[in-house]
């Protein structure tokens, strides 16, 4: 009996002089020694038949001071002797019990974190053949996903694609059948149809091949359908700014720090030369004659220095000898990670300064209207909250877009809301959808009260429903200004703040209008409605109905050929009481997202004397 023994298990010879000592004291408990013992035996009696080598037997052991080891028992036979071998493991099985109790807590907690994060989760197992999947495991996530019960699925993987939405449910199948034949990622999103709603979701997987070469394929399927109207809601903001930039006078670009031009609104492109069909990646050295492009990159260069805002006049040369002239507001745009670009804003004021010289209207007169003639545009929702407001905000009262959305409209306004005539316009809004016209006072930034014209109509989001209100205002100080100190000159003063009102329109390629902008009642008497429904001759003086057919069968070679309409003329129109108009008239044409023509849209401008 060696010391280790005897350290171990605590008995010398002393103790157990012989085995039938060691088997009363180490086991104690009789049916326990009984069935030590039978199982011994055995060993014994067939390594004396065999190789002589007692195969180990575990056991329980009662040491001397009553403690209970685990023990590993062998021997080996040496004639009528058997040397015997007993290995104390109770450490080793205890930590085996350890390490047995914390994969069972990993798992738990494991099974917890799957089910408390907010994707399904699930494995399905390909059989080696490459056969029909089948589901192993599905998180109560991926059964809320789905609309699945775990037994259904379970018994037909099949009724996972059942609530795919009938649109995309040939797609999506075959896509899953060439990913699972194919055995490589797969991730992909498609709508679902859940208790009638409709839900968008993302499904992604990753195969695993076990040693039997059956496939694990392991994945996570998510709801993404706040995601998917999030990006619906700025796909819906994209447009209203394409339709925004596509429709002001202003011309609007943007410019890299080497003077390209990164983008330019339609109006920017008017003014082309060389027949060029984008001045998008040119340079103004390269698109106008040197004194100008050269004024134009000076101030570009200040900007960069800068960073603006500025604003300046600026002289455009055109292919025929003649100029356009400009003011426009310059700014730098940062974005962190990526080059600096130049964001500028030009509004043709060339009509403006020739009409300015013929009234000899003073230099301060013409540099308040020029400055304040960009109308302010913004969006209410349903509850009166300001969603959205255009950046000249900032130009004519001081205030930060920012500053302004989410609050209610009425803040700014000095009534608040409360007069009679602003509640039974928001009522003609809410109730007959009508467009109203109305004179309030605003702050602006600094304290200061101004005169505003605003117009305002219901907004009709994509699916037809109302959803708050589309409006636009201007200031008019000057305008209330004439009209309370200079009573003798209100008509003179009223005729040039008409004029200033252009008219907006549409026609279709066989002469039919369409629309007409409200403003056309200020100058030609009529309502949109009565026009659109008087026929074209009866319009326009016969000289210049012949310029609008002329006008008209141009457009529908240039849509033929695919090239796009360009009208400007002068014509004279009927007003309502019998009267005249001339007009300067400017169109153009317009196309949806796929480049499709939709019509002809213009802007006509009274220039009567």
């Amino acid at each position: 009996m060696n010391q280790q023994f005897i350290r171990s298990f605590g008995y010398d010879l002393g103790k157990i002089p012989n085995l039938s000592d060691w088997a009363r004291l180490a086991y104690p408990d009789r049916r326990q020694r009984e069935t030590v013992f039978q199982a011994w035996d055995a060993a014994v009696e067939q390594a004396r038949k065999g190789t002589g080598v007692v195969e180990p037997i575990e056991a329980k052991v009662t040491t001397a001071d009553g403690s209970v080891r685990d023990a590993l028992l062998s021997a080996v036979v040496l004639g009528d002797e058997l040397v015997l071998s007993a290995l104390d493991i109770t450490e080793w099985r205890q930590a085996e019990r350890h390490l047995q109790e914390a994969r069972a807590s990993l798992a738990e907690n494991a099974l917890a974190i799957t089910e408390a994060i907010p994707v399904g989760n699930y494995t399905m197992v390909q059989p080696p053949d490459g056969g029909l999947t089948s589901f192993s495991f599905m998180s109560e996530r991926f059964l809320q996903i789905t609309g699945l019960k775990r037994e259904e699925a379970a018994a037909d993987t099949l009724k996972a694609f059942a609530c795919v939405h009938p649109d995309d449910y040939d797609v999506w199948v075959q896509r899953n059948a060439e990913a699972f034949a194919s055995k490589q990622p797969f991730a992909g999103e498609c709508r679902v149809t859940i208790g009638g709603e409709v839900r968008w979701i993302r499904a992604e997987s990753v195969p695993r091949e076990l040693a039997d070469r059956s496939t694990v394929w392991e994945g996570v399927l998510m709801d993404i359908s706040d995601q998917q109207q999030a990006l619906e809601q700025l796909e819906q903001q994209r447009s209203l700014l394409n339709a925004v930039l596509t429709h002001i006078d202003a011309h609007v670009y943007m410019k890299n720090r080497q003077g390209r031009y990164l983008y330019a609104n339609a109006n920017a492109k008017q003014y082309l030369i060389n027949g060029l069909e984008s001045i998008v990646g040119y340079t103004d050295a390269e698109l106008m004659a040197p004194e100008a492009a050269q004024a134009i990159e000076e101030l570009d260069e200040e900007v960069f220095r800068e960073g603006g805002p500025l604003w300046r006049e600026e002289r455009f040369p055109l292919p025929n000898g003649g100029e356009r002239i400009f003011l426009s507001k310059k700014l730098l745009f940062r974005q962190p990670g990526q080059e600096d670009c130049l964001i500028g804003f030009s509004t043709d004021i060339t009509e403006l300064r020739h009409t300015t010289k013929q009234l000899a209207a003073s230099e301060e007169h013409f540099r308040l209207l020029a400055e304040n003639s960009s109308d302010v545009v913004f969006r209410l929702d349903s509850a009166g909250r300001i969603v959205w407001v255009s950046p000249s905000l900032t130009t004519a009262l001081g205030w930060l877009p920012e500053e302004w959305i989410g609050q209610i409209g009425t803040k700014f306004l000095v009534h608040g809301g409360e007069t009679e005539r602003y509640k039974a316009n928001l009522q003609s809004l809410r109730n007959n959808s009508q467009r109203v016209i109305d004179r309030e006072q605003i702050y602006a930034k600094d304290g200061s009260v101004s005169w505003i014209e605003t117009h305002a109509g219901p907004y009709v989001n994509s699916k037809g429903i109302v959803e708050g209100a589309f409006a636009c205002f201007r200031l008019i100080d000057e305008m209330v200004k004439a009209e309370q100190t200079l009573r003798l000159s209100e008509k003179r003063h009223r005729r040039l703040a008409d004029q200033m009102l252009d008219v907006v329109w549409a026609i279709n390629l066989e002469g039919q209008f369409t629309y007409f902008s409200p403003s056309l009642q200020g100058v030609r008497g009529f309502t949109p409605e009565e026009l659109i429904a008087t026929p074209l001759e009866q319009q326009f003086t016969p000289d210049s109905y012949a310029v609008v057919l002329d006008g008209l069968r141009q457009a529908r070679e240039d849509v033929a050929a695919g090239r796009p309409v360009n009208f400007h003329s002068e014509v004279e129109e009927y007003c309502k009481d019998g009267s005249t108009v001339w007009t300067d008239v400017k169109a153009t044409s317009l196309y949806d997202e796929n480049g499709q023509f939709l019509e002809i849209a213009g802007v006509s401008r009274d220039i009567t004397l």
